[in-house]
């Protein structure tokens, strides 16, 4: 299949997950965009991806094939069943790295939604974006607003219907995979995120939590999904006492954000 045009530009909000109780599920889209503009290379032969990153991780990032951006956009073209595309990518990164504000998310929705935009026409589909996306991340909280904007609840249902779960008359039938519920935000309410000066990457900071299979046990009294402090990345208990021991207690830069329906 051969793209159907030669420039593409995506814009991709930072976001913002393990809100409140919510861990692994509730996440907040963020008026703070990532913006980058894939061009396709003229010479049909040239197959090589040029990156040119300006803003944040510009002196950090690998501007070649490992970028994770180009990387999903490979696999996502593969998937759309688009050949291998020579092509620039230029970012603005306005999204800290490794802050706790879904750069990683971006970089992959980012692609993903890149790959689709040269591949089909019409509107982009977001639940297919989601689902490949979350697949690629491992876990849908951070993808899920980045995709579809607002408030979303999202999850992993690894069961199918029919095995250890009921059905509900009238309802739709469960079937497994990934899933997202978006909810509308009040324009009013705003969010406040405080961005340490130190990395902590998802990874880290989830081998500091054992939840294997108990995480609606992290549930605790008084404790709910807050838009409008600082500490949505880690208010639950016990998931949160045990991040925050992993984050030493140093200087953060301050960052003004209104949410917005990307």
């Amino acid at each position: 299949m051969n793209p159907i045009c030669n420039s593409v530009h995506v814009r991709v909000p930072a976001t913002s997950a393990n809100l409140g109780s919510g861990f692994d599920t509730v996440g907040l889209a963020l008026d703070y965009h990532d913006e980058l503009t894939f061009t396709l290379n003229d010479d049909p032969n040239d197959g090589i991806a040029h990156v040119i990153i300006h803003g944040e991780g510009a002196d950090a990032l690998p501007c070649d094939e490992t970028h994770l951006v180009v990387s999903t956009f490979r696999r996502a073209c593969a998937t759309f069943g688009l050949g291998r595309l020579g092509f620039t990518l230029e970012a603005t990164n306005n999204i800290p790295q490794a802050r706790g504000m879904g750069s990683s998310a971006e970089a992959i929705v980012a692609g993903i939604a890149a790959a689709a935009a040269f591949a089909q026409t019409g509107d982009l589909n977001r639940p297919a974006v989601f689902d490949m996306a979350a697949q690629i991340e491992g876990h849908p909280d951070n993808v899920a607003p980045a995709v579809f904007g607002g408030l979303t609840v999202s999850w992993d249902f690894e069961t199918a219907e029919g095995v250890g779960s009921v059905a509900v008359p009238g309802g739709e039938p469960l079937h497994g995979g990934f899933h997202a519920v978006n909810y509308p935000v009040d324009p009013s309410i705003t969010a406040a995120v405080f961005v340490p000066d130190y990395e902590l990457s998802t990874e880290k900071a989830r081998q500091g939590t054992a939840i294997q299979g108990r995480r609606l046990q992290r549930v605790s009294r008084g404790s709910a999904a807050r838009c409008d402090e600082s500490r949505g990345a880690g208010s639950g208990r016990p998931a949160g006492q045990v991040r925050r021991r992993r984050c030493p207690g140093s200087g953060c830069r301050y960052v003004r954000l209104l949410w917005r329906n990307p």
